[in-house]
């Protein structure tokens, strides 16, 4: 089963948990992931003796599940950033554009509009910025 299959299966148990219950990790995401697969790994190998403490191989199943789970969210989560860290980039490229053309319209209505004085004052309101030109 992919980790996409996984949190799909897993979406209603999932939602169902109560927000007191979620526990913040203090390690990244993606170690402590490494670390539970690990652990179910090694938890294979010794079903026998896990067995006499009653943890069964279905339950290893469902730890196996939930880190693919967990993973598929994780990767949701890291693209969502790298989507907005675009947008981001995107955005200081288009202000920056901005702030050029936006100079060089106040420079031009200076000059243009250099005899109106109830114009000059507006254009010196927007060239300070206490306005939203």
């Amino acid at each position: 089963m992919s980790n996409t299959d996984h949190l799909t299966a897993l979406k209603e148990k999932i939602q169902a948990v109560e927000d007191e219950s979620i526990v913040a990790i203090t390690m990244p995401v993606n170690i402590y992931l490494q670390e539970a697969e690990d652990m179910a790994r090694c938890a294979r190998i010794d079903i026998a003796e896990l067995a006499t403490i009653n943890v069964t191989e279905v339950q290893i199943d469902d730890l196996q599940a939930r880190i693919g789970a967990c993973r598929e969210v994780q990767s949701l989560w890291v693209e969502d950033q790298h989507k907005a860290n675009q947008a981001e980039d995107s955005w200081a490229d288009i202000q920056e554009k901005a702030n050029e053309l936006k100079s060089e319209l106040i420079h031009t209505f200076r000059y243009a509009y250099r005899k109106d004085e109830n114009l000059m004052s507006a254009i010196a309101d927007i060239a300070e910025g206490s306005t939203n030109p």
